[in-house]
């Protein structure tokens, strides 16, 4: 096949599978210096920028308003210099009064008497025209500091873009950079915008005085203008000093927080040597000098947004699921919720409850698993953000809701977990089972919750105790279950299970913990990632039997016990058994007040440690 049959070559035929080069470091430090430059270069551009635009905005601003002032000028300055046509009037006037002495045969005055008095500026004038060139001058300052500015903005950037390896190019750029600290360039950029400000108030002083003289109605106008003007930049001003997230700011924003920081300043020091005198720690101790005058308005806008509401958080998390639509964003979002719930101290439940309520997050997380064989990572983001959000919506501080949203994604969730049971894949049978008992233990402690505080309020259409029997029967829950025509909870505590009645109080965290070690201890092997273990040991943590629990469901305990025991101390110097012995003291722990098993307390587990660690033995009553 000649080349004419192939058709054209592709212009990226040749780059698909080129890899960009791996750099090379020829001096120790030049991985260092290359990480730090990765950086800097960011920061550099967003200077260079931010200086840019605020250089353009001054250089557009005062060729237009130089403009305005020098019009004003040119007519204020005539008033510094006498008028030749006043001169002209009073030598006319001097010439009539000499004829009307002549006639009268009077005393004549001399001429000259009335043209060499010496000229002197009325005082308004004087102040008129001081106003207008003191604003021009600053005005043309600004525009030459502007100007001045971006010839020093470009000679950094210059500088600090220079080729070289990086072990030479890192030191060059800190060094230049702390000399734009130490000399204060951002603040001189600062005060050239605050002197442009300040050319604008001289000029509309000067303006109210120019019409002052010609108009009393023109200048009150003028006047009222400039007060309602001056207001609005005294509230801009201020604004950001009672709003942290205010977005108006002005040039004396930055002195008045200097002068409120100064002032808090002092108020600690005098609080300080008062309560120090009394012996007792002063309450204003955290404002120190270092976050004062140091750290300046940044951090201080960044201690106000950690401590972000609850509303704001929904709205981020709502902006956020608006803005995404491909599996891999949602299985970028899910992987980052259980972190963002357990990061809030306070609010947790709510946004878990805004996230399962109002935004149907439960419904997402099961799309992404319905998929017929979803990947062992996908199956853990998923398992993982399902059990995050149960234990907040079910938990304690979750209010009862008609709502049959949660009621049916639950009914769904655990219909795809149970079918993710036999999946021939360790990793999504083991965390299918973890979110199974998580959910289990979630749902008897809401139960719990609920008959305590003597309330009959449950999950929409009293679908609790048909979940209870998919959950804790014998089989897997697959959705065989009707929930519809499952019987009900008896008094609030029975449901029937393959095999009879199972009372849940007594026995449901229990039957729950047997059904988990069924599914998951299998699994168990030297190749189990650390992370499917804390899963696990996670989910055993979440289920307490009751002292009261049923004596089979003990016994098959204490047979699992004596099995996971022998299997840990034939591998206690294999070094494969440690994700074994781990499960084995967690479930010690928790069925430590077991009566039959283990005594009724904790200190009936006796530990004894050798080189390969902690080993357990617990001993039956005979």
């Amino acid at each position: 096949m000649n080349d004419v049959e192939k058709g054209p070559v592709r212009p990226d035929a040749f780059r698909v599978n080129v890899k960009p080069p791996s750099p090379s470091w020829t001096h120790p430090a030049d991985k260092f210096w290359a990480t730090y430059l990765e950086d800097a270069e960011k920061q550099d551009t967003a200077l260079a920028e931010s200086w840019k635009g605020d250089t353009d905005g001054i250089l557009i601003f005062t060729g237009l308003f130089a403009a305005v002032v020098a019009s004003f000028v040119v007519e204020s300055t005539s008033t510094l210099q006498p008028d030749p046509n006043a001169a002209t009037v009073a030598l006319l006037a001097q010439i009539s009064t000499q004829l009307s002495g002549a006639a009268n045969s009077s005393d004549i005055q001399d001429p000259k008497s009335l043209t060499s008095l010496p000229f002197t500026a009325p005082t308004a004038a004087v102040r008129l025209n001081a106003l207008f060139m003191t604003s021009l001058v600053l005005a043309l300052a600004c525009a030459l500091s502007a100007t001045l500015a971006q010839q020093w903005a470009r000679r950094y950037k210059h500088a600090v873009s220079q080729r070289g390896p990086p072990h030479v190019r890192g030191p060059l750029r800190m060094f230049l950079y702390e000399g734009l600290s130490r000399f204060r360039f951002v603040h001189v950029l600062g005060c050239v915008v605050a002197l442009l400000h300040g050319s604008v108030f001289l000029f509309v002083a000067g303006l109210v005085d120019y019409f002052n003289t010609m108009n009393n109605t023109v200048s009150t106008l003028v006047l009222v203008l400039a007060l309602v003007g001056l207001s609005v930049y005294t509230i801009l001003s201020i604004a950001p000093l009672f709003a942290p997230d205010c977005p108006y700011s002005t040039p004396l924003t930055e002195a008045l927080l200097l002068i409120l920081a100064t002032l808090c300043y002092l108020a600690s020091m005098l609080t300080r040597i008062l309560w120090t005198c009394k012996g007792i720690s002063h309450p204003l101790a955290s404002l120190s000098r270092s976050m004062v005058f140091d750290h300046g308005w940044a951090p201080a806008l960044k201690q106000h947004a950690a401590r972000i509401s609850v509303g704001n958080l929904r709205q981020a998390v709502h902006s956020t699921l608006r803005n995404i639509d491909e599996e891999h964003e949602f299985e970028a979002f899910f992987d980052s919720l259980p972190g963002l719930l357990d990061s809030l101290n306070q609010g947790s439940t709510a946004v878990a409850g805004h996230l399962v309520h109002e935004e149907g997050i439960l419904s997402r997380v099961l799309h992404l698993l319905i998929v017929p064989r979803p990947e062992a990572h996908r199956v853990r983001v998923c398992t993982a953000t399902i059990r995050a959000l149960t234990r907040r919506a079910l938990g304690p501080g979750s209010a009862p809701t008609t709502d049959t949203t949660l009621t049916h994604s639950l009914w769904r969730i655990i219909d795809r977990l149970g079918s993710l049971l036999q999946s021939t894949e360790g990793p999504i049978t083991l965390h299918a089972a973890c979110t199974l008992g998580t959910i289990t233990a979630d749902l008897l402690d809401s139960m719990d919750r609920r008959v305590e505080i003597g309330t009959t309020s449950t999950l929409a259409h009293g679908d609790m105790s048909a979940m209870f029997t998919a959950l804790l029967g014998d089989r897997t829950p697959s959705g065989k279950v009707d929930p519809e025509s499952s019987p009900s909870i008896g008094g609030g505590l029975w449901v029937a299970v393959e095999g009879g009645q199972l009372n849940l109080r007594a026995d449901g965290h229990l039957r729950a913990l047997l059904l988990l070690l069924r599914r998951t201890l299998p699994l168990l092997g030297p190749d189990t990632p650390q992370a499917d273990v804390d899963v696990l040991l996670e989910a055993l943590g979440r289920l307490h039997p009751a002292r009261a629990a049923s004596i089979p469901l003990v016994l098959e305990l204490r047979d699992q016990l004596d099995a996971l025991g022998a299997l840990c101390t034939r591998q206690r110097y294999s070094g494969e058994g440690e994700a074994l012995r781990r499960v084995h003291l967690a479930l010690l722990r928790s069925a430590a007040g077991l009566p039959g098993l283990l005594g009724t307390s904790v200190a009936a587990i006796r530990w004894k440690e050798d080189e390969d660690g902690m080993c357990g033995s617990y001993g039956m009553p005979m």
